[in-house]
């Protein structure tokens, strides 16, 4: 049987959509890869899909936009986003590149983001409010 990241996480309903992260499955410890994977997609998720609510967006009409992209079917992205797919290292530089509070929440702040609060630093303007 098929992987299920949301599998690894005590109410794999609340996959991408609770805050913070969600106990393990009753046969899996905090120290289990399979449920610190789950975790990572889990936030990604969540992140991704407050901030397509924020930009009004629906998946179908977010990815139709890159037609063509590599792993890009509105299928496929919901299915990572309820974690009934794993994520890739693409779909995470894909989302935190359409939306950079991605990158920030989960620690993966690129040096483009960086240099960008460095210079807003400098300039006396501070980084802009987490958004969700």
């Amino acid at each position: 049987m098929k992987y299920e990241p949301r599998s690894a996480l005590s109410n794999p309903g609340g996959f991408g959509v609770l805050p913070g992260a969600i106990p393990p499955a009753a046969d899996l410890t905090t120290s289990d890869l399979r449920y610190q994977g789950a975790v990572l997609q889990h936030a990604f998720a969540r992140r991704v899909r407050l901030e397509l609510v924020s930009a009004g967006k629906k998946v179908s009409s977010f990815v139709r936009d890159f037609e063509g992209d590599r792993n890009l079917d509105a299928a496929r992205v919901r299915r990572v986003l309820r974690g009934a797919t794993s994520a890739t290292i693409e779909d995470f530089a894909f989302w935190g590149a359409q939306f950079p509070g991605v990158w920030r929440d989960l620690g993966l702040v690129p040096q483009q983001i960086a240099d960008l609060d460095a210079r807003r630093a400098a300039s006396g303007v501070g980084p802009p409010p987490p958004r969700g």
